[in-house]
């Protein structure tokens, strides 16, 4: 990584994040001469790879050439950052995909893997109905739901979105690989970090 670049503090919410910040940091400084061939000068693709090669100045170092599978990696990482610091949150979903995509820059950022899981086929939507309690509360059981939809197999997706419906109609949305790992209770007027009204 360039020197100073460790030193830039993480802006939220990567402040928690540090292994993935790293990794962010060490792809801007290792790509600068790529990205400055690419907007502002000229740049090589291979018309059969996709291999991308940089034209540096007479006083830079040559970067490493970035391939078609890391140019797209790339751009999902840049996707997902911007993603991530305009929601102000990470989801586990966001996180595992910005650890795949950072793999997949491992030859630009030089740090080992973080085995983050991509999406495998679609997204399913589990959905549920809220247990009303006689305390007027509601409760859902995110255990007893993924046992559920790992018994029906779900096609091997590792990620599912979930809909709450509340008696009165109203809706909460949210991942289910966010919910916590117990039965939750809460109220209708104040739900769950994890989940909000769609």
């Amino acid at each position: 990584m360039k020197a100073g670049l460790h030193q830039v503090p993480a802006v939220a919410p990567f402040n928690g994040e540090q292994q993935l910040w790293t990794r962010l940091m060490s792809i801007y400084s290792s790509t600068k001469v790529l990205r400055h061939s690419f907007v502002h000068r000229r740049f090589k693709v291979d018309q059969t790879t996709g291999l991308l090669e940089a034209t540096p100045k007479a006083n830079e170092p040559v970067p490493q050439p970035m391939t078609a599978d890391e140019q797209l990696a790339f751009g999902q990482a840049a996707h997902g950052t911007a993603e991530t610091v305009i929601a102000g949150k990470i989801t586990v979903r966001q996180r595992d995909q910005l650890s795949w995509v950072l793999d997949d820059l491992h030859t630009h950022h030089g740090q080992p893997p973080l085995g983050g899981a991509p999406v495998r086929g679609g997204i399913p939507t589990v959905l549920v109905k809220a247990e009303s309690l006689p305390s007027g509360d509601l409760a859902v059981d995110p255990v007893a739901i993924r046992n559920e939809v790992q018994q029906q197999g779900s096609s091997g997706a590792n990620y599912y979105n979930l809909r709450i419906y509340l008696q009165d109609g109203r809706i909460l949305a949210g991942s289910l690989e966010d919910a916590p790992k117990h039965r939750t209770t809460f109220t209708a007027i104040e739900p769950p970090t994890w989940l909000q009204y769609s």
